[in-house]
């Protein structure tokens, strides 16, 4: 009888301890979406973070509104602002200088500092020569459109 109750203590352990962890048991992801374009101003620049996926996703909860967020051209640097805005996706940060506008074989340097104290920073030098589109590339966020039907990325051709 001993033997009989220790098997299905154990036995039941052994079930229990096979579940799936906790679902909104994750580390959030902090996402940049920046592109540079030669003769155009600095805009558009996307700060975002991953949600719990045990909760409904809105957009406006991604968007990270409190980084201080920085552009170098060489020792140059321009703090950019944050654009708040009625729609989600339009919540963006750009330089609010109209008139500068992105030079050709320049390196940019952006650094990101979010209210936690973390620091994000990367690097890119823009091309020789202004790009103009063959076929304009589609828009950078698609939430809440439908992402089953849109075509590759590899269908954005530049000249």
């Amino acid at each position: 009888m001993k033997y009989l109750i220790l098997t299905l203590l154990f036995g039941a352990f052994l079930l229990i301890s096979c579940e799936d962890p906790v679902p909104n048991d994750y580390i959030p992801i902090n996402l940049i979406e920046a592109l540079l374009i030669v003769d155009k101003p600095i805009d558009n620049i996307r700060i975002t973070r991953s949600l719990p996926i045990n909760q409904e996703y809105y957009y406006e909860d991604a968007v990270i509104k409190d980084a201080e967020c920085y552009i170098f051209e060489g020792n140059i640097g321009f703090k950019l602002s944050f654009r708040n805005a009625e729609v989600a996706q339009e919540m963006v940060y750009y330089y609010d200088n109209p008139y500068y506008l992105v030079k050709p074989n320049t390196e940019y340097k952006l650094r990101v500092i979010l209210a936690n104290g973390d620091t994000i920073t990367g690097t890119t030098i823009t091309p020789n020569n202004e790009v103009s589109w063959i076929k304009q590339i589609e828009p950078q966020i698609q939430y809440p459109f439908d992402t089953a039907t849109l075509p590759s990325p590899e269908e954005a051709k530049t000249e």
